[in-house]
């Protein structure tokens, strides 16, 4: 196994831990604006912003950037008894604030694409000329 970070349990959950909490500060950056514009927009229509506003869609939006910011840490292969340096930290925050295209990007690159499968069928499926029947011409 040589090549690959073999952590305990614990370590694991260390750096999933450290990757979530950026994770979220990563996407709570991107949310500021968010709500700037929401507020601007409520005040533009004549609305009040909390009658716009969606916790549901804020709980989420910042468990996506958590997601993403663990899926970053057990990428970049943070050993959590080492010094953890700066870039790795920005890494983090810059996946949170990605959140649903860094997860979307993750899950392409580390697992098995299926697109071959489907480009085959596509293929043959091309490949053969459709059967017409005569009394399904009107």
């Amino acid at each position: 196994m040589e090549g690959q970070q073999m952590l305990t349990a614990l370590e694991w959950l260390q750096v999933a831990g450290l990757g979530a909490v950026f994770g979220v500060i990563g996407q709570a950056i991107r949310v500021v604006p968010g709500l700037k514009k929401m507020n601007e927009e409520a005040q533009a229509v004549g609305v009040a912003a909390r009658r716009m506003f969606s916790g549901s869609r804020l709980g989420i939006s910042l468990a996506i950037g958590a997601l993403a910011g663990v899926l970053a840490a057990w990428g970049l292969g943070i050993d959590p008894n080492a010094g953890i340096r700066s870039e790795l930290i920005l890494g983090l925050l810059g996946a949170g604030y990605a959140g649903a295209d860094f997860v979307e990007g993750f899950i392409k690159s580390k697992l098995p694409s299926s697109e071959s499968a489907v480009q085959a069928a596509n293929a043959k499926a091309a490949a053969k000329p459709p059967v017409i029947e005569p009394n399904a011409v009107g």
